[in-house]
């Protein structure tokens, strides 16, 4: 039998889970999954020379074990080791994105970033197992490297790898990131960690009002002082639901999650309840980070493609991460564009069809 999304879905419902349930287990899963194959499609995402170029998927390519995934991990207050072979910290990242730093910790454990930390942790833990599962990770000879199991049937498994390459086997230092096969017999596989997707599933959320951040690059923590699972800017709204931790306040952040902030750092919002896009531009209010979608997307100086192109950043390659302002207009034909931020100072408008909200 073929085992793939489809397969986890159905064995939900045979164990008797809600539809509420399920959607949101589903859900997790389903983005762990499409993350590996976004960076591992039109060729893979390539490990960069240098601290260049790090959202973008071919420029700067080299072998020096650069990456956005290192820069973000390092972000939350991790060893992100940048400059070092970057599997774990790859299938790490994944983690953090789909379930939250927290969850991530507790399934790969403090040493994530060594694969032989993480056999010892899921042994530990009695998460390791002989057989595949999908959204499990896989171990490779001894520890030496690690991937993530897409699908797999009676004979295969189909994994999404960091730091590998396109050849066949385990390649362990290979710069990209790639979608492969091995056999499941294969002797180089030392075993699996499993994740209970059920056990995942996020805290019920009421809302009960509204906060709004009064300083820039204010973080939003798993818990009171704990670890960091992004940050917000001045002006961005956060939902809240009436708890409170000390000098901590608990809120609901749009593209971050459920977490803490510090209480002395939000105000009470004047006029609308939610962070909606005015007509006013506000360069100081980032609503939301994005990811280009198109292979190439020109930034103009106005909505527009009768506009010229920005002179600092004129373009921007598939894979590239913006910051998407507090504005937006319509061209003359009345479809939307963005005002966005570009590397922290360069402005202008793209297309908001080819802007993907992380």
């Amino acid at each position: 039998m073929y085992h793939d999304f489809n397969e986890e879905l159905r064995s939900l419902i045979l164990r008797g889970a809600s539809k509420h349930e399920r959607n949101d287990i589903m859900s997790k899963l389903q983005e762990f999954l499409n993350l590996g194959d976004y960076y591992a499609s039109n060729g893979g995402y390539l490990e960069k020379k240098s601290n260049a170029y790090l959202d973008d998927f071919k420029k700067n390519a080299g072998y020096n074990n650069y990456t956005r995934f290192a820069r973000d991990v390092n972000s939350l207050g991790q060893p992100g080791c940048q400059g070092q072979p970057w599997c774990a910290e790859y299938q790490f990242w994944k983690l953090v994105k789909s379930l939250g730093i927290t969850k991530a910790l507790q399934i790969m454990g403090g040493g994530f970033y060594n694969c032989v930390s993480i056999t010892n942790h899921a042994k530990t833990n009695g998460t390791w197992h002989s057989k595949p599962k999908v959204g499990a990770l896989v171990i490779f000879r001894n520890g030496s490297h690690v991937g993530s199991v897409q699908s797999f049937d009676s004979s295969k498994i189909y994994t999404n790898e960091g730091n590998t390459s396109s050849a066949a086997g385990v390649v362990a230092n290979g710069g990209a990131v790639r979608n492969k096969s091995y056999l499941i017999s294969d002797s180089s596989i030392d075993g699996y960690v499993w994740i209970d997707w059920d056990e995942t599933v996020q805290e019920t959320w009421k809302k009960k009002g509204t906060r709004v951040a009064t300083v820039n690059d204010l973080y939003v923590r798993e818990t009171p002082n704990g670890y960091v699972m992004g940050s917000i800017n001045k002006g961005t709204v956060v939902e809240t639901d009436g708890k409170t931790n000390g000098k901590w306040t608990h809120v609901k952040a749009d593209g971050i999650g459920i977490g803490w902030i510090w209480t002395g750092y939000l105000a009470k919002e004047v006029g609308s309840t939610s962070a909606t896009i005015t007509g006013k531009q506000d360069k100081t209010q980032v609503l939301f980070k994005g990811n280009v979608t198109a292979t190439v997307l020109n930034v103009r100086t106005w909505a527009g493609t009768e506009y010229p192109n920005i002179k600092k950043y004129p373009k921007l390659n598939q894979g590239n991460e913006v910051e998407v302002m507090n504005f937006t207009k319509k061209d003359k034909e009345g479809d939307k564009w963005y005002y966005i931020r570009i590397a922290g100072k360069y402005y202008g408008f793209v297309y908001a069809e080819y802007i993907q909200k992380m």
